[in-house]
């Protein structure tokens, strides 16, 4: 077995399923600890948009590190790519509740999106 067969078999078998348990996770103090039901509910949406957008990247760059050089280009690009399926998945109108909440939105959903890459690689 080559270092690629184990790595996909460890995204199959663990990474995928951690994801998802950490977002079930997320979701509950998310829902536990926000007063504001619009508001709390806009973050457990944008939570799971990051989530399944760096859960979906991770899947789909897999394959081209296999032909490519995994270095800071290729990360920046994949984070980006990740961004763009969460803002896309989130909507403009929870955007919009997200950045009167929280201020500063963007810097949010940049932490939201290290701290699953985080996850993603140390589960891995």
């Amino acid at each position: 077995m080559d270092w690629n067969e184990i790595l996909m078999t460890l995204i199959t078998a663990v990474v995928i399923p951690a994801i998802v348990v950490l977002g079930n996770s997320l979701r509950k103090y998310i829902e536990a600890n926000i007063k504001d039901k619009n508001v709390q509910k806009y973050l457990v949406i944008a939570t799971d948009c990051v989530t399944d957008a760096v859960a979906d990247v991770a899947q789909t760059v897999i394959d081209r590190i296999k032909d490519e050089n995994w270095g800071e280009e290729t990360k920046h690009e994949a984070f980006n790519i990740a961004k763009e399926k969460a803002l896309q998945h989130l909507g403009i109108t929870g955007r919009v509740l997200l950045e009167e909440a929280l201020g500063d939105f963007d810097g949010w959903i940049n932490s939201k999106i290290e701290a699953e890459v985080k996850r993603l690689a140390v589960s891995a």
